[in-house]
C-alpha cells in the first residue's frame, strides 16, 4: 500500500495522546510522543496452500526503518503470522530494539538474528517498561498455541488491550477487575473446517462484556481469505448485550488516537 508510511510519518502525536494504526492481521502499531512499538506485524504474503492473504501487503520488511525508532517488537505467540522472521530480522539490526515474547517466539527471534541480550522472554504474570509505555502479560485459552499471551499496556490515561489469539475465557474478566480499559484489539474469524482458534462474532462480543473496554476492535478477520469474516457481525452481536461498548472497525492503515479530544 503505497505512501502508508509516509502519511503515518505526518501524523502528529502531540505528548500525552497514543496513535494506533493497523496493519492487517493482528499487526498494530502503537506510538507515544517518544516510544513506538510494533505487536504481531505480518508482512508476508500467502502461507500455506489454501491460505492466501486477504489484504494487502502495507509495506516490505526493509521498509521498516522508515517508520522511524521502534523501541520493541513484541509476539503474542510463534504463528508465522505473529512472529514473521523478515520481520525480526530487519528489527534486530536496529540497536535499540528489543523483543518480547513467550519462549517460543524467541526462540524463533533468536534463530532469525535477533542479537540474544535484547531478546525478552515473558509469561504469565509478567511487567516490562518500554520508554514510557508499561506493559503487562497476561494468558488466555488459545487452542492454536499454549505459550500464547496477552498484552496490556499503559502509557499517561490510555489503556490498550492486544488480546493475540485469545479465544473466549472466562478469566479476561480479571482485565475489567484492575483497568479501565480504552480499547481492545480481539481476533475475529469465520469457522472453517479444521481450524479451531480466533473468536467468532458471538463469542466476542461475550468476550467484550468480560473486559469490558471503551471500544472494541476485531482484527485478523481480513488477513485469510479462509478466515474472512464481517466485523459487523460484532456490532450486531454486542448491541444485542450493550450499548457501553462501541465496536469500531478499522481496516488496515486506519489511525485511532486516543485520548478523545
Amino acid at each position: 500500500m503505497e505512501g502508508m508510511i509516509d502519511a503515518l510519518r505526518q501524523v502528529p502525536v502531540p505528548p500525552g495522546t497514543v496513535l494506533l494504526t493497523r496493519f492487517g492481521g493482528a499487526g498494530l502499531l502503537l506510538r507515544t510522543v517518544s516510544t513506538t512499538v510494533l505487536i504481531d506485524l505480518y508482512l508476508g504474503g500467502d502461507a500455506a496452500p489454501g491460505w492466501v492473504r486477504s489484504c494487502p501487503i502495507p509495506f516490505t520488511p526493509g521498509e521498516l526503518g522508515r517508520l522511524g525508532p521502534v523501541a520493541a517488537l513484541f509476539s503474542t505467540h510463534e504463528h508465522m503470522d505473529h512472529c514473521y522472521e523478515p520481520v525480526i530480522q530487519q528489527l534486530g539490526k536496529a540497536a535499540g530494539t528489543i523483543f518480547v515474547g513467550p519462549e517460543r517466539s524467541a526462540v524463533i527471534a533468536e534463530r532469525a538474528g535477533f542479537p540474544a541480550e535484547r531478546v525478552h522472554r515473558v509469561r504469565q504474570g509478567d511487567r516490562i517498561t518500554v520508554g514510557d509505555i508499561d506493559v503487562e502479560v497476561y494468558a488466555f485459552f488459545d487452542p492454536g498455541s499454549p505459550e500464547s499471551l496477552s498484552y496490556l499496556f499503559r502509557t499517561g490515561t490510555v489503556t490498550v488491550f492486544h488480546a493475540g489469539d485469545a479465544t473466549l475465557d472466562s478469566e479476561m474478566q480479571v482485565i475489567a477487575r484492575r483497568h479501565r480499559v480504552d480499547v481492545a484489539f480481539m481476533s475475529l474469524a469465520r469457522r472453517a473446517e479444521n481450524f479451531r482458534g480466533h473468536m467468532s462474532a458471538e463469542e466476542m462480543a461475550e468476550a467484550a462484556m468480560l473486559v469490558r473496554p471503551k471500544r472494541l476492535v476485531p482484527m485478523h478477520y481480513d488477513l485469510w481469505e479462509v478466515l474472512r469474516e464481517d466485523p459487523q457481525r460484532v456490532v450486531a452481536a454486542l448491541r444485542r448485550r450493550t450499548k457501553a461498548i462501541t465496536v469500531l472497525p478499522m481496516a488496515q492503515g486506519d489511525v485511532l488516537r486516543l485520548p478523545d479530544a
